[in-house]
C-alpha cells in the first residue's frame, strides 16, 4: 500500500544511517542541503556497527570469495563475490 509523506521538503534523503549514510548526510548538510535520514532500526549503525571498526584484507581472491559467500549465508550466488 503506498504511503503519503506529508512533511517538510528536503534536498537529500539518506536511506540508512550506518557509516556511509552518516558520511553522506554530513557531506550533504555541509554543502548546504537540507537532509532527512531514514533508518529502519531503532538506532543507526548498520553494517558499520557489526564490523566493530575493523577492516578485513584478504590477499587471496579465492579465499576472499569463499569468505564473502559464507557471510551472505547462501544469499549471493557463488561466483558473484569474485570478478
Amino acid at each position: 500500500m503506498p504511503h503519503s509523506l506529508d512533511g517538510p521538503t528536503v534536498d537529500v534523503v539518506v536511506v540508512g544511517f550506518g557509516g556511509s549514510g552518516a558520511v553522506a548526510a554530513l557531506a550533504a548538510a555541509e554543502a548546504g542541503a537540507t537532509v532527512a535520514i531514514v533508518e529502519k532500526s531503532a538506532r543507526g549503525g548498520g553494517n558499520t556497527q557489526e564490523a566493530g571498526g575493523s577492516l578485513r584484507k584478504i590477499a587471496d581472491a579465492d579465499v576472499a570469495a569463499r569468505y564473502f559467500e559464507q557471510l551472505a549465508n547462501g544469499g549471493t550466488p557463488s561466483g558473484m563475490a569474485c570478478t
